[in-house]
């Protein structure tokens, strides 16, 4: 191809001086990925996973939690007595209670619930990880009625699927966030798509009530602890245990009152 070590190294300066840490941290994915994908059909001689080994430091923002209050609104909203309604419910009580990630619900299948076992077993679209999660009563009985009261009959594996014709799965993660937007706006919360808002508030709730964060991303399945840590920033009950006193700081040519 013409492209060796040196070429992308000079790439790879040029972008860190033209773009943001995490344009750089995306950029450096995709050619990692890019060159394992041309080394492992011979199209090249080398990786390059060397060159690609360095890490980003991107800047990451604190997101508010979503109130109890308002996932309880949410979910009270929705109307159970419709096809929609039981399959809408089901899939919040997913994110609320089991943190499930949008992905990870459009692909949850039949097979993936064992109902005499208590348990779901997926492994995570986004980090690979295999999981084993814990069908409580209330999410089971949710499954339970929208499978058995609600769901059309089709070939698809895939528990959820379109309310319209033909029956599909789901196409895609970004029909779960309409969902969840969509139920926001019916429980005449701020319209958002992002799932994850459930997902963040259950991980901040259990890092408030004394879990620890290793546990918090052993039950989320996070590859590592750092994707788990930012529920401590919103956790502001135990943060105001770390803040220091001001009783040593003098003003400046005075003296500590």
């Amino acid at each position: 191809m013409g492209v060796g070590a040196i070429h992308i190294q000079k790439f790879l300066l040029a972008c860190s001086k033209q773009y943001p840490p995490s344009t750089i941290h995306n950029v450096r994915l995709y050619l990692k990925k890019l060159y394992a994908f041309l080394y492992a059909t011979g199209r090249v001689d080398d990786n390059y996973s060397v060159l690609f080994s360095f890490s980003v430091n991107r800047e990451k923002k604190v997101f508010p939690v979503l109130p109890k209050s308002d996932i309880a609104k949410l979910l009270d909203t929705i109307d159970r007595s419709t096809v929609k309604g039981k399959r809408d419910y089901a899939i919040m009580l997913l994110g609320t209670v089991l943190g499930l990630r949008a992905c990870d619900v459009v692909d949850l299948k039949l097979t993936d619930i064992d109902w005499l076992r208590g348990e779901i077993r997926i492994v995570q679209s986004k980090t690979s990880n295999p999981v084993i999660l814990p069908l409580t009563q209330d999410v089971g009985e949710a499954l339970e009625d929208y499978i058995l009261n609600g769901r059309p009959s089709t070939v698809d594996h895939e528990i959820f699927l379109r309310i319209n014709a033909p029956h599909k799965r789901l196409a895609a993660a970004v029909t779960v966030g309409e969902i969840y937007r969509d139920c926001c706006i019916a429980a005449g919360l701020p319209a958002s798509k992002r799932l994850h808002n459930l997902r963040r508030a259950l991980g901040t709730s259990m890092v408030t009530n004394g879990v620890s964060v290793y546990d918090v991303a052993q039950v989320f399945g996070d590859k590592n602890v750092n994707s788990t840590k930012p529920y401590l920033a919103t956790d502001m009950q135990h943060l105001k245990m770390c803040a220091l006193s001001f009783e040593w700081i003098a003003p400046a040519g005075g003296e500590a009152q």
